[in-house]
């Protein structure tokens, strides 16, 4: 009997080790559920977060449970389980070799069922559905563990550490943070049953990949621009404002791009009669922000929340002038385009046909890959696909050019204003039979 309960101990003993390991591993990447916690000095959070903070030499403790705990049972686990068999059904005083190996067979076959569903497939479960109760459960006696054994832990990650560097492998767990595509690919399998399920995975998608963006994949590039030179007088400033239906306006020196003084607000100008009274657009010129193309779409925000400005001009590694970037056009790259009665009507990507789409250039392999199919390689997602289109091409454009765009598209410009491409035709190819 003492054989037994010794077996059970070691079994219990292994889904212990097992759940935690599991439940560490699930909770590294998420441990800010525990701030709460911790707050509020609950002292099993607190243990929690010490070990998430060396995960990797507390995963050594569990590992070195496991292996204890599976010897064990292999030493005194089967010989308790044959003679708790032979209890039951007797002993001869002569034991042929067959029914001894049928013994020995069940037996085994007994211990390795209590192992496998007791010991690691159930803790394991329970851990990856319930990692933060698991978690907090586990650390105290972990801690404990860690603290009994660690100089025998220290070599034993000391070795690990030189195995894996020759093999040319990291060997800290925290390393292995997840990429953007690890985090895409989780969002969608736990979103992607339900209508609802893939919208919220899109919207939570397109925040994770605003992070990675930067002012020139968002701005409003030079060529459309609408500018005034500063010394425009009121009442003209006004009819553009009128006809253009923009709020913010660059304002510039004579009618230099590259020199912008700051920007008109179409509410100083028409919401207390500065145009009936002649005021200059000098004394309604605000300050504008100015970034490079190579800033972070989240730095760009933060800036203009310091500054409490709207608008920002975007500059290239020259100080020229490649675009402007609005506070809406930051929130459309998270919630999608957004349209008020000034814009004009003509969408990003037109389906015209089964798998063909008439598009702007300045349409990204992301709105393509989520509106048309299209697929391509990781990273391409913020590439403009005009910007595609003219880099493949090498040369000037011209109306019919046709080249492939991603891994299953074909782009045809349709229409272009002198040198620049207006319109593009994107047709997506069956997959070729293997």
């Amino acid at each position: 009997m003492l054989g037994l309960l010794l077996a059970a101990l070691f079994i219990l003993l292994n889904g212990f080790f097992v759940a935690a390991e599991f439940a560490f591993v699930k909770l590294h990447a998420t441990q800010s559920i525990l701030e709460a916690r911790i707050k509020r000095k609950e002292r099993s959070a607190i243990h929690a977060k010490m070990v998430l903070e060396r995960l990797d030499s507390f995963l050594s403790v569990t590992q070195f449970g496991i292996t204890l705990a599976s010897l064990g049972l292999g030493w005194v686990g089967e010989p308790a389980v044959e003679a708790f068999i032979r209890s039951i059904i007797g002993t001869p005083a002569t034991e042929s070799k067959a029914r001894h190996a049928i013994i020995a067979v069940v037996s085994f076959g007994i211990l390795t069922l209590g192992h496998v569903l007791i010991g690691e497939l159930v803790p394991k479960l329970v851990a990856i559905q319930r990692s933060e109760a698991t978690a907090l459960v586990s650390a105290t006696p972990l801690r404990i563990l860690h603290i009994s054994f660690r100089p025998l832990l220290w070599v034993l990650e000391t070795l690990g550490r030189v195995i894996l560097k020759s093999l040319g492998l990291r060997s800290d767990v925290s390393e292995g943070a997840l990429t953007e595509e690890e985090i895409l690919g989780v969002l969608a399998a736990s979103t992607q049953r339900t209508p609802k399920g893939k919208e919220k995975a899109e919207l939570l998608a397109r925040v994770v990949r605003f992070g990675q963006r930067t002012a020139r994949h968002a701005m409003v590039p030079r060529v459309d621009v609408i500018s005034l030179p500063v010394d425009t007088t009121p009442a003209d400033a006004l009819r553009v404002v009128q006809s253009q239906g923009y709020s913010r306006i660059p304002l510039t020196k004579k009618r230099a791009l590259d020199e912008v003084v700051g920007y008109l607000y179409a509410k100083d100008l028409a919401g207390n009669g500065a145009a009936a009274r002649g005021t200059s657009l000098e004394a309604l010129r605000r300050d504008v922000l100015f970034v490079p193309e190579t800033q972070g779409l989240l730095d760009v925000l933060r800036a203009m929340q310091t500054g409490q400005t709207h608008i920002a001009v975007v500059v290239d590694e020259y100080g020229g002038t490649s675009g402007i970037l609005t506070l809406e056009d930051l929130l459309e790259e998270i919630v999608g385009e957004i349209r008020d009665e000034s814009d004009e009507e003509q969408a990003t990507v037109v389906k015209i046909d089964a798998g063909v789409f008439e598009i702007d250039p300045r349409a990204t392999f992301d709105e393509l890959g989520r509106l048309a199919g299209l697929t391509y390689e990781s990273g391409e997602g913020a590439e403009p696909t005009g910007a595609a289109v003219l880099a493949t091409l090498g040369r000037m454009p011209k109306v019919g050019d046709t080249v492939p765009v991603g891994q299953n598209g074909r782009a045809t410009i349709l229409t272009m204003n002198r040198r620049r491409v207006t319109r593009l035709k994107v047709e997506i190819l069956p997959d070729e039979p293997a």
